[in-house]
């Protein structure tokens, strides 16, 4: 073992130091693809981070055009045997107008979660959140509980899920920017 270790620190004695500017014929383009394989990276990044935030500032202010044609397109289901259907679709299109719009979570959660998330961001006014309190709540009745609803009451969910959207449309460039920011 001792001979060994001796012939290790021999071999390590003649081996000469790298003498100043005697690098590796590779090191210096190795380290410009690098820069440039990182620069390129960064530069796909930005972009990916500047396009979600143009879609997210043009779903802000399309939000209530959205949901307004969505509405238009949920009229055909104004039927008694569609009665269900017609309310589980108005109430998607009014949470995920809500989403869009004020940018709160809306999917997979429950009423009461959704209306806290907007009551404390203080997002709406007092009669627009008793607008959407009742209208959410009605709507719940017949999607969980099986209640029924008359064709009068859909036209009254309708109007009002309509009535709700043209009231919190953006009404200034200054909303509008406070909404795409």
């Amino acid at each position: 073992m001792l001979i060994a270790a001796t012939e290790l620190i021999d071999d390590l004695l003649w081996q000469t130091p790298p003498r100043e500017g005697d690098f590796a014929p590779w090191l210096w383009p190795g380290m410009s693809v690098g820069l440039l394989l990182l620069g390129i990276v960064a530069l796909m990044l930005r972009r990916r981070h500047q396009g979600r935030a143009m879609a997210k500032a043009g779903e802000a202010v399309s939000a209530h055009v959205t949901a307004l044609a969505q509405l238009q397109g949920a009229k055909g289901l104004l039927r008694d045997d569609r009665a269900r259907e017609f309310v589980i679709v108005v109430s998607r299109i009014l949470r995920t107008y809500l989403a869009g719009r004020f940018d709160i979570r809306a999917s997979h959660r429950a009423s009461e979660e959704f209306l806290r998330d907007v009551s404390l961001g203080k997002l709406l006014t007092p009669e627009q959140e008793v607008l959407l309190v009742h209208f959410l709540s009605r709507c719940d009745r017949v999607k969980f509980a099986r209640g029924r609803v008359t064709q009068d009451e859909m036209e009254e969910l309708f109007d009002a899920s309509h009535r709700f959207i043209l009231e919190t449309v953006p009404t200034g460039p200054q909303e509008e920017a406070l909404q795409s920011a």
